[in-house]
């Protein structure tokens, strides 16, 4: 998503199963008699975004297949009545590992190489650092990934910014006991679009994938602790101004992986806080500059740079090992006044519950004054949307 989310549809495959497909495109993705090779010994295994499906990763699986590696792909995380890869990360997660497992042992080949797109990246993590699929993953390649939790948001009114949702939901619930990540998520959304600025095309994602698993996981503060170690930004910052940059270094990489991150420069969904890593020995980060469509995030898996850098990205070596991490990429906001904007809306709301006084704006001397109205109207729109349903 950088951390929002994004849209396309499929049906489900069964867990494990290896996909037995008829398309013309897929000639050589899915076969069961694939043996690796010498020159490429590691069997690719290619994962969707949430609400995809592989057959939408056409330019990706026929690059791979093009350039003789044995390619395998299932659609994963189905929930009734939804659609692919809104189920929790972690369920999501031990499907692709039931298919690594399951081509590992069908190939013979000792590790797999692995290939994901948006959200698909966060599922790959949590293989890889949760799941025991760093002993099975020998080289990962991202596009637009899902690597931490950050909302691009580069709208018009708007800075082009990143919104980190973890301390979102963190500082509401400090005033809001028992608010839902999903109630956090949809009222930002609501309320960002009420002020003028909707997320164009990525909209109706985001608001179809509000009440999702994947979103409960997405915005969770708990979720990224334990799958990181910690926070990627410190308590009460919740806005990075520029399109990138993280202000702590978390355990976002296994040390015996090695990553390769492409990001678009032009896309609205995922920018460089959530799809780049942090600096490291095992870890490229490439900014993609040949796809400047409105619908970036989705395009560049066809790109043919980036579709190159995904080869060579795959074909360089991999030492893995020792990891020396450096400070944050690029410069973050810890937003001060924004924290304190926010803290103030959500407590002066409660004490107008029990007669105390309102608040009317919220965040006009902080840092993104825009972004801090939709950070504090939510206070005062979960509040007002309680008292109707009393």
């Amino acid at each position: 998503m950088k951390t929002s989310a994004k849209t396309l549809l499929a049906a489900a495959m069964g867990a494990g199963a290896l996909v037995s497909t008829t398309s013309a495109h897929a000639a050589g993705l899915n076969d069961p008699n694939c043996a690796p090779t010498a020159a490429r010994p590691y069997p690719a295994i290619v994962v969707h975004g949430q609400a995809g499906n592989f057959e939408g990763m056409r330019g990706i699986t026929d690059t791979l297949v093009q350039d003789g590696y044995c390619v395998y792909a299932k659609n994963y995380g189905h929930v009734p009545g939804g659609a692919n890869g809104q189920d929790h990360l972690s369920v999501s997660a031990g499907q692709i590992g039931d298919l690594i497992d399951e081509v590992l042992g069908r190939t013979g080949a000792s590790k797999v190489d692995v290939v994901g797109h948006s959200a698909g990246t966060g599922v790959l993590d949590n293989y890889i650092l949760k799941k025991g699929g760093a002993a099975k993953v020998h080289r990962l390649v991202s596009f637009g990934g899902l690597h931490h939790p950050y909302a691009h948001a580069g709208a018009p009114k708007f800075l082009d910014a990143s919104l980190f949702l973890p301390n979102l939901t963190a500082t509401a619930r400090k005033f809001i006991p028992g608010i839902s990540v999903q109630q956090v998520v949809t009222l930002a959304l609501d309320t960002y679009a009420a002020a003028g600025a909707p997320l164009g095309p990525v909209d109706p994602a985001l608001a179809a994938t509000a009440k999702s698993n994947f979103t409960a996981d997405l915005f969770e503060p708990d979720y990224w602790n334990d799958l990181h170690g910690s926070l990627s930004e410190a308590d009460g910052t919740y806005i990075t101004v520029g399109n990138g940059g993280r202000s702590r270094p978390t355990n976002d990489a296994a040390p015996n992986v090695c990553y390769t991150n492409i990001v678009a420069v032009a896309d609205l969904v995922t920018g460089g806080s959530a799809g780049f890593q942090d600096e490291a020995s095992n870890v490229e980060n490439y900014l993609l500059t040949t796809t400047v469509t409105a619908n970036a995030h989705v395009d560049m898996i066809a790109d043919p740079v980036a579709l190159a850098k995904m080869v060579s990205g795959l074909n360089a070596p991999c030492a893995g090992g020792a990891v020396v991490k450096k400070a944050s990429f690029t410069e973050s906001v810890n937003d001060a006044k924004g924290a304190e904007a926010f803290e103030s809306a959500l407590s002066s709301e409660e004490q107008s519950s029990s007669g105390g006084c309102s608040v009317s704006h919220v965040g006009s001397a902080a840092t993104g004054g825009a972004w801090l109205s939709v950070i504090g109207g939510l206070a005062l729109i979960v509040r007002r949307r309680r008292r109707g349903a009393a």
